[in-house]
């Protein structure tokens, strides 16, 4: 039964980031956004790790200004931290990045 389930909550959060990745192309290819980058990963200057903070999608806008995206198909507590944590740290890094978002499936 177990099983089961952790294999339906993973075709879930599967389901969503292909939603999210349609979506966001959609929107490039209208010529709302400027660009779209996928699993974005960065590190702090000096630090071996050069994918220490991960997001699911950085958005660019022809402003310059850019959007982070994460999503979850389960709003546990420590996935939550782990994304403010890795959110907070790529903004400190990019100070272009200027909003970041959740996505939580709603079904």
């Amino acid at each position: 039964m177990g099983g089961e389930l952790n294999r339906d909550k993973a075709e879930n959060g599967v389901s969503a980031k292909n939603s999210l990745k349609y979506l966001l192309d959609r929107c490039k290819e209208c010529g709302y956004i400027d660009d779209v980058e996928y699993d974005y990963a960065v590190g702090r200057t000096g630090y071996g790790d050069k994918e220490q903070f991960k997001a699911k999608a950085l958005i660019s806008f022809f402003s310059g200004e850019k959007w982070l995206i994460y999503t979850t198909s389960t709003f546990r507590s420590d996935r939550f931290k782990g994304n403010e944590w890795d959110a907070y740290n790529i903004k400190s890094i990019d100070t272009d990045i200027t909003n970041v978002y959740m996505v939580y499936a709603d079904g």
